[in-house]
């Protein structure tokens, strides 16, 4: 199982924006969890997987993002440290 957080490039916004979304993997079924922010394609870096310090309240958003994901790698490590079946929906709940 993997997950990984992007920016969203196929869904653009009104506001000329583009969603972070947490997207998680298994078994060939991917599931995207869009978490309600957003910023500009060039204050994203792609390396670090962060909004960078270019965009207004990027140390807050960059906080959401990560208790976000945390969250989510805690949940799935639980499902294989116990081997239940996994089910996606839940772990991204």
């Amino acid at each position: 199982m993997k997950v990984g957080i992007e920016q969203f490039k196929g869904k653009k916004l009104i506001d000329n924006t583009h969603p972070i979304a947490i997207r998680i993997t298994h078994n060939g079924k991917t599931k995207y969890k869009f978490i309600g922010i957003s910023c500009k394609a060039q204050h994203w870096d792609k390396n670090k997987k962060r909004i960078t310090c270019r965009a207004n309240d990027f140390r807050e958003h960059n906080e959401i993002i990560q208790a976000c994901y945390l969250k989510i790698c805690e949940r799935a490590k639980w499902f294989e440290e116990h081997d239940y079946n996994i089910d996606l929906e839940y772990i991204l709940s």
